[in-house]
């Protein structure tokens, strides 16, 4: 392939990713990385592959349980926000003073946003993280019933 070839290629590529419709198809994460979609993601939006998540509802709750194995519960934080979860935060691995003969563990940020398609009752939220497992507990309002909405027609 040509340079010139190249540079065509990567004009193209860039016009996809900024194109709203095929922009739509993929996320990116914090680092403006492509992110792979997958099943349920059009429910529950997510961003981000760390931490590995499921997200599931139990009558009137929605349960978060977020793998964090070996992060201190100093280094990430939990916010809701614009009808997202956000799990965001940092994995330390690299430690001072020691002579690496094998570094396979990176140290890394993290950002995860989940979408949660319900009215919350924020001041109910819950959360607890034991032996590296994130629970968050999302009460949500009980559906209302369904009304007909008249049409109303302009003379």
């Amino acid at each position: 392939m040509s340079l010139e070839q190249f540079r065509h290629l990567l004009e193209w590529s860039t016009q996809v990713q900024n194109d709203p419709l095929m922009g739509s198809l993929s996320k990116k994460n914090s680092e403006g990385q492509i992110m792979p979609s997958s099943p349920g993601s059009a429910f529950f939006g997510h961003q981000g592959s760390v931490p590995r998540c499921d997200v599931y509802k139990s009558g009137n709750t929605i349960i978060v349980e977020a793998e964090l194995p070996g992060i201190e519960r100093e280094n990430f934080k939990v916010q809701l926000a614009n009808g997202e979860i956000i799990i965001q935060g940092k994995y330390m691995t690299l430690l001072p003073n020691r002579e690496y003969l094998i570094k396979e563990r990176p140290s890394l940020k993290f950002e995860k946003k989940l979408s949660i398609p319900f009215q919350v009752i924020r001041q109910e939220i819950k959360t607890s993280f034991e032996e590296g497992l994130l629970v968050i507990i999302i009460p949500i309002h009980e559906d209302e019933e369904a009304v007909d909405i008249p049409f109303q027609m302009d003379t």
